[in-house]
């Protein structure tokens, strides 16, 4: 859905202020503090404390099935009082900053594997069991990158089992998209991920479909290179500065999110290539009979499954294949294979 513009303005007002204080903060963490500092915080108090009610604890991952059940009680209890752009954006807080924070998780790709991957929009075939090996049940994209119209600063993937992938595409204004992708189904092209989105929801909303395709195809391959089996992620966890109490032992250094550093050992290599495509490209003629000048293979993947058939060891095997520089001088394939770093 979209977030109403109508009462955004203060919003995104204060979380510009946040953001110039705390250069470092990931987004998750500003958009919460930014919620509730604005007219929400009445509301969002409130939805804390009956959804903490309603649950035996609050860690648990949050169902978006339940999460609207509750919202809808307490709708029709307030009678009014609580307008439906509020509702829907503590619909928003709730289902996806809650389920962020119970891993606080942060994924920065380098600028050019995530240009890569989000321009190599070609329809390729993928299932869906692909999607099971996503790193966490939710976790927020910090790339920012732009569409047609708009300007999106990063994405949250939420994971529910068996069920889909829920994303949420944020703006720079703070209004949000989101669409699914369901997890039900084999083999699909990426650009059929969400063809039955209309037959799910009754949803015929023409402008919705395609921008909801468009997104998908985006992001689609970001996802599945996080299931790569030959990913390369750097973690980095941020902790809290403890200050040390005179005379007694400082207390272990909270962990205030894990900074997932994606793809920039790559990222520098297909760089360095591309600088020589280019170069070389200039520099040779392509008159007849001559070599068919330097060019670039595009990244794709390559899956395939491991097991016994319908077996609990069956798993789907996913890898990415990087870039490969075609008929340089010096080597066939510039970009090396990367493996994962722990």
């Amino acid at each position: 859905m979209y977030g109403n513009n109508n009462g955004y303005t203060d919003m995104v007002a204060t979380f510009q202020k946040y953001k110039a204080a705390n250069k470092d903060m990931p987004y998750p963490q500003l958009i919460k503090m930014t919620l509730v500092d604005t007219k929400n915080k009445k509301y969002v108090n409130m939805f804390q404390q009956i959804i903490n009610e309603s649950r035996e604890t609050t860690s648990d991952f949050l169902p978006f099935e339940e999460l609207r059940n509750i919202l809808i009680d307490l709708y029709v209890a307030l009678d009014g009082k609580l307008s439906v752009n509020d509702n829907a954006t503590n619909m928003f807080y709730f289902y996806f900053l809650q389920n962020w924070a119970l891993y606080n998780q942060i994924f920065r790709f380098d600028k050019v594997l995530f240009d890569t991957l989000t321009t190599n929009t070609e329809d390729i075939s993928v299932s869906v069991d692909a999607f099971s090996h996503l790193p966490y049940p939710a976790f927020f994209i910090e790339n920012e990158f732009d569409d047609k119209y708009n300007h999106y600063i990063g994405v949250f993937v939420i994971v529910e089992k068996d069920k889909y992938v829920s994303l949420c595409f944020i703006r720079k204004d703070l209004v949000w998209f989101d669409t699914d992708i369901k997890l039900d189904r084999g083999n699909l092209s990426i650009s059929a991920l969400t063809d039955d989105y209309i037959e799910v929801t009754g949803d015929r909303n023409k402008n919705y479909m395609f921008e909801s395709r468009e997104l998908v195809k985006r992001i689609a391959p970001v996802l599945l290179y996080l299931c790569a089996e030959n990913k390369e992620v750097e973690k980095i966890k941020i902790q809290k500065e403890k200050k040390k109490k005179k005379g007694k032992a400082s207390s272990p250094a909270k962990t205030l999110y894990t900074d997932n550093r994606v793809g920039y050992k790559i990222g520098a290599e297909i760089r360095k290539a591309k600088t020589r495509y280019v170069y070389d490209n200039s520099a040779k003629g392509n008159g007849k009979g001559t070599k068919k000048s330097p060019h670039f293979r595009k990244a794709h993947y390559h899956s395939y499954w491991t097991g016994k058939r319908n077996s609990d060891e069956r798993k789907l095997i996913v890898k990415f294949l990087p870039p490969t520089y075609v008929n340089n001088t010096e080597n066939d394939n510039v970009v090396p294979t990367i493996h994962p770093v722990i």
